[in-house]
């Protein structure tokens, strides 16, 4: 009798425990914050070589401030404008990525070489570029790029 009363209670402990991990091991891991920033900034560079506006108006904040090679200053709706009228043709393929998190701030650190055209004009270059991305309601959006042309040697 204790047998049998001991077996029912496995049965119905691992009737309820065994559903319970599968669904545990089913739910992906969360991403780190630098592994999601490292990730948008891997998109952004596509979406740069594809011109995905739709990419720039869901990650950049509304107030972003972006600071060109050439020391020009833009803002979320210019630099849209800017993609959309002088698309980059070619692509873009980055050399490495940074990212340093301080709470809901990540600040990215990384370079890219591009080999292409925008406006008609030779647009190929190696640049280093520092973006800051803040953690908005859950999402992390760019508030600040800034991008500076590394030289030949």
């Amino acid at each position: 009798m204790k047998r049998l009363f001991a077996l029912v209670v496995i049965v119905a402990l691992v009737g309820v425990l065994v559903p319970g991990l599968a669904s545990a091991q089913a739910k992906p891991a969360a991403q780190t914050a630098e592994q999601a920033v490292t990730a948008l900034e891997h998109a952004w560079l596509t979406a740069f070589t594809t011109s995905d506006v739709a990419w720039y108006q869901t990650n950049m904040a509304a107030g972003a401030v972006f600071t060109s090679e050439k020391g020009e200053l833009r803002d979320k709706a210019s630099t849209i404008a800017r993609l959309k009228s002088e698309p980059f043709k070619g692509t873009s393929t980055d050399a490495d990525v940074k990212v340093i998190v301080y709470g809901d701030t990540a600040i990215a650190i990384g370079t890219e070489t591009d080999k292409g055209t925008q406006n008609g004009k030779d647009a190929s270059g190696t640049y280093r570029w520092t973006d800051t991305w803040v953690k908005i309601n859950g999402q992390w959006l760019c508030v600040a790029s800034h991008s500076s042309t590394i030289e030949k040697k």
